[in-house]
C-alpha cells in the first residue's frame, strides 16, 4: 500500500432479494488494497432491498473504503 493510504470506490447491486452483486472497482489506488476491497464487499451479509411503489427493487450503490 502507497504511504499514507487512500480509498478505493466500490460499485455493487444490493438486488430485490437483498444479495450484494455485481461488484467492481469504480477508482482504486492500489491493486492490493482494490482487491481487498473488492472481497470486503462480497462478503457483507445481506442488505434490505430498495423498495419502489412498495414492491423490493434492486438498487446501485458506490461506496469510499478508506485505507490508512
Amino acid at each position: 500500500m502507497p504511504p499514507g493510504g487512500g480509498k478505493v470506490y466500490v460499485q455493487f447491486v444490493v438486488g430485490a432479494q437483498g444479495n450484494i452483486t455485481s461488484t467492481r472497482i469504480v477508482k482504486g489506488f492500489d491493486p492490493a488494497c482494490d482487491a481487498e476491497a473488492l472481497r470486503a464487499v462480497a462478503a457483507l451479509p445481506p442488505w434490505e432491498p430498495g423498495r419502489q411503489k412498495g414492491q423490493p427493487t434492486a438498487v446501485r450503490f458506490v461506496i469510499p473504503l478508506v485505507f490508512e
